[in-house]
C-alpha cells in the first residue's frame, strides 16, 4: 500500500489545465511520478489561501491518515494583499500537520504575473525554523516547483 500524501496549492500540481481555452490532461514527467508514488489527494486550485486550506486540512485529516502535506500557497495572499498575515497562518498549518503526524513539506512558489519573492522569503524562514523540507522527492533532479505545468 503507498503513502497518502494531501497537496495543498495554487494550482502547481494539477493535472487539469486550460490552455487557449481548451481543457488539457497534464502530462509531466514529475506529475506522474507523484502519481505513481502515492496515493494522492490533490486540492491544488487557484484562489486557495493558508485560511481555506488549513479548513480544508483539517476536513480531509479527520478522513484519512496522510504522511506528508505538499504545501505551495501564497499566490492567492498576493492577489489579495494579505501576505502580512500569511506567515502566521502558514504557521498555523504547520503546526496542525505537526500535531497530527503528517509531515508538512514547503514548496517556493512561482509566478509570471506577481512578485513572489515576499512570500518565498517566508516559506524559507518557515522551513528554517520548523526544519521542514522544500522538497518532494528529496531529488532535486526529479521535482522543480517553479516549473510551469500547463505550457
Amino acid at each position: 500500500m503507498k503513502n497518502r500524501i494531501l497537496i495543498l496549492g495554487n494550482n502547481d500540481f494539477s493535472r487539469e489545465c486550460y490552455e487557449n481555452g481548451v481543457f488539457k490532461i497534464n502530462n509531466k514527467n514529475y506529475i506522474k511520478y507523484l502519481y505513481k508514488e502515492y496515493d494522492v489527494d490533490n486540492f491544488s486550485k487557484e484562489n486557495l489561501n493558508c485560511i481555506s486550506a488549513r479548513c480544508m486540512c483539517r476536513l480531509f485529516c479527520e478522513l484519512y491518515k496522510y504522511s506528508k502535506c505538499v504545501i505551495s500557497l501564497g499566490i492567492d495572499e498576493i492577489k489579495n494583499n494579505t501576505i502580512s498575515s500569511f506567515e502566521y497562518e502558514l504557521k498555523e498549518l504547520v503546526n496542525y500537520l505537526i500535531s497530527r503526524n503528517i509531515e508538512p513539506v514547503l514548496l517556493e512558489i512561482d509566478s509570471d504575473k506577481y512578485n513572489v519573492e515576499e512570500v518565498n522569503s517566508i516559506i524559507r524562514k518557515v522551513c528554517k525554523e520548523y526544519k521542514l523540507k522544500n522538497d518532494l522527492f528529496n531529488n532535486p533532479g526529479s521535482f522543480n516547483p517553479k516549473l510551469q505545468l500547463c505550457h
